[in-house]
């Protein structure tokens, strides 16, 4: 089993989702952006297309991670290195898949293999910072952190009800 499917197991046991959220990509739409970025994308990056790239539920609401915004994360990225002055630059092969609020996005190197580190780019940071050794790594890294916050969440609202009676 890959990470994504691995990924979209533990989402459904946990409640972030059900199978019927949890929309992939099809394999004309991974082509689309293949194309347009003029490369192919890494293995475990395709199987998360395949599986979740358009929607997983509530895993990652708020964040721009899915299809629909792809094409849009690289030009956002780059504006924010402007922006913060930062020497860093992205590299043809560099793929941005995901930002948040338009302070932080995280990327990887297209040529680094089928599974390559992810690296993450905060507002006010000077460079990247490797956050994970591999894109699998990460993916189910986020989706046990989604489901610890989520947790945290339910059991304060479970005590500000009992508070409440």
């Amino acid at each position: 089993m890959n990470a994504a499917s691995h990924a979209r197991r533990v989402l459904v046991e946990s409640g972030l989702a059900d199978y019927s959220t949890i929309v992939g990509c099809s394999a004309d739409e991974i082509a689309g952006i293949e194309a347009r970025f003029g490369y192919k994308l890494p293995e475990s990056y395709r199987d998360f297309l395949v599986v979740m790239g358009k929607r997983a539920g509530r895993f990652m609401i708020g964040s721009d991670l899915y299809y629909d915004r792809l094409s849009g994360q690289r030009k956002l990225a780059e504006a924010l290195l402007q922006e913060a002055g930062t020497v860093l630059r992205l590299a043809p092969t560099h793929f941005v898949f995901y930002s948040h609020q338009g302070c932080q996005f995280l990327f990887f190197d297209a040529a680094e293999g089928p599974d390559p580190p992810v690296y993450r780019f905060i507002e006010g940071d000077i460079g990247s910072v490797r956050v994970n050794d591999a894109f699998s790594g990460w993916l189910l890294r986020a989706v046990n952190d989604e489901i610890s916050a989520m947790a945290i969440v339910r059991r304060s609202s479970q005590g500000r009800k009992r508070e409440s009676r």
